[in-house]
């Protein structure tokens, strides 16, 4: 049984405004664990959101459970701080456990910004080994090369390591970041362009087929 958490809105202040004028659904489907907008993601209790989780990755473990619950919530805050910066953020995109189509592997997360898709792979020791880099790397090369709504349509894919436990190094460069989860909302101001491109929407983005290995 997955323990009781406190409520999102025990954490962090009131939502934006115009949260409510946008439904609240999880678009996942077989592609992830979870798909929503950020104002949904924000406010979705976290039972609700590691059950999703549970019920897509059918053989997860206690200790993939516990970096669930050591992970979102923070990355629930920060998507909060995001839109609460810019209230137009409450329509980008935020998804879970999504699969690559490649075989079993799948990202921790991907953040929908206008103009740049996020790859995010969290580790709670904040020691960043170079394999964690590099597997998150070709996570976003992997979604920069095969999606059809990144690389063929100019998105830029930026690869995130998140330290949600003890704190890391904080480093970057043209093609990751290094981070602690306190300092992601400034991550992602720092990729954020309303004023060159549109968001990709959750839909589009997990529409089974949008993620297809080149032949």
């Amino acid at each position: 049984m997955v323990e009781s958490q406190p409520r999102l809105d025990s954490i962090v202040p009131s939502l934006p405004t115009g949260f409510m004028n946008e439904p609240l659904s999880n678009q996942a489907n077989e592609n992830c664990g979870w798909a929503s907008s950020f104002n949904t993601f924000s406010a979705t209790t976290i039972e609700a959101l590691i059950s999703s989780l549970v019920s897509f990755v059918r053989d997860s473990t206690p200790e993939e459970i516990r970096a669930w619950k050591g992970s979102i919530p923070g990355l629930q805050k920060e998507c909060h701080k995001s839109t609460a910066r810019n209230p137009e953020r409450i329509h980008y995109g935020a998804i879970l456990e999504y699969r690559m189509p490649d075989g079993p592997h799948r990202v921790d997360a991907v953040l929908l910004l206008s103009g740049a898709v996020l790859v995010l792979e969290f580790k709670g020791d904040g020691n960043w080994q170079p394999q964690y880099l590099e597997q998150a790397a070709d996570y976003s090369r992997r979604l920069y090369w095969w999606h059809s709504k990144c690389g063929e349509a100019g998105v830029r894919v930026h690869t995130v390591l998140v330290s949600y436990g003890k704190e890391g190094e904080e480093r970057q460069n043209e093609f990751s970041t290094l981070t602690n989860i306190t300092n992601l909302a400034n991550v992602i101001e720092r990729f954020d362009r309303p004023e060159e491109q549109s968001v990709i929407s959750v839909e589009e983005f997990v529409r089974p087929g949008m993620c297809q290995p080149s032949l």
